[in-house]
């Protein structure tokens, strides 16, 4: 056999694992690539969900504020109402109850305004669950402003004032709960629902006031 048969005998194996080489060489890559190409979508659901379930808890810790919310107002305005109308044996409230109840009536108010910030810029609310959190809004105000009138809170006593404010809570705890802060609005939207809750007054209060006193004439 000559030299240049035998360099060619030679040359074509070496070319052969040559060759193997190079489809392993790929076939690692392509491998890797697959790898962190499914590392990186695992990622993205891990954080996805996670951030998902974090705000389904801080919903749940929404309801629990409003519940919260609900009950000191009731206790705030219990407590004034006595003050205001002492039968029988009178009370000995402390001299400066009027202005430890007002220094309630603000803490809760500000507390119910947080909760209206969250609400407006994390749900995409209806017009009609605007109206239901800027109404109930008015009444957590009353509190404050009646007891700084030194008169007694309207909703205080059984009668149509107190049973609409009740079905307003019950409006705006359903509204709370049943939300989703995951579904994202835009900043104009946000800004929309806010100005859209505080710019109800007080003639919206009372005029959707009588009109449930018109569609509830035995209440009260």
């Amino acid at each position: 056999m000559s030299p240049d048969a035998c360099a060619s005998a030679v040359q074509l194996p070496m070319s052969q694992v040559q060759i193997e080489f190079v489809k392993f060489g790929f076939g690692l890559l392509l491998s890797l690539m697959t790898l962190a190409f499914g590392w990186l979508i695992g990622q993205r659901l891990t954080v996805n969900w996670n951030l998902r379930q974090k705000r389904r808890e801080l919903d749940f810790l929404a309801v629990s504020q409003f519940h919260s919310i609900y009950g000191e107002q009731k206790e705030i305005s219990r407590i004034w109402r006595l003050v205001k109308k002492q039968r029988g044996a009178p009370l000995e409230p402390p001299a400066d109850i009027r202005w430890q109840l007002a220094t309630r009536a603000c803490q809760l108010e500000s507390r119910y305004e947080s909760l209206v910030v969250k609400l407006a810029t994390e749900r995409p609310l209806c017009d009609n669950e605007i109206s239901q959190v800027g109404l109930f809004r008015q009444a957590v105000q009353q509190v404050r402003e009646s007891i700084r009138d030194d008169v007694e809170i309207p909703a205080s006593s059984f009668g149509t004032d107190y049973v609409f404010v009740n079905a307003l809570a019950a409006d705006v705890a359903r509204v709370v709960a049943s939300g989703d802060s995951s579904e994202s609005i835009s900043p104009r939207q946000a800004s929309d629902n806010l100005f859209k809750i505080t710019f109800i007054g007080r003639e919206d209060f009372a005029t959707a006031l009588n009109h449930f006193k018109a569609e509830h004439p035995n209440v009260g």
